[in-house]
């Protein structure tokens, strides 16, 4: 989320967004952050579609290098 909240936004997510990202990826059964899952849940993330149609075009692939693996590391 700290990534997320680096980038140039209309509005950035803060602690409710956060929190009701976290609770909708345990409610799907998301054990860990992929591309798929992130897409599915970026309204609980952003409040203007700007915002989630910038991420999706071109800020994901950025904000998805930092997030660790399920094995602890960033991709490469």
């Amino acid at each position: 989320m700290q990534a997320v909240r680096e980038k140039d936004l209309y509005k950035k997510p803060g602690i409710a967004e956060t929190l009701d990202w976290a609770n909708a990826l345990i409610e799907l059964h998301k054990d860990h952050l992929d591309r798929s899952a992130v897409e599915e849940t970026l309204g609980c993330i952003f409040k203007h579609v700007e915002d989630i149609r910038k991420m999706k075009e071109m800020e994901l692939e950025t904000c998805l290098g930092v997030i660790p693996t399920a094995a602890g590391r960033t991709p490469s």
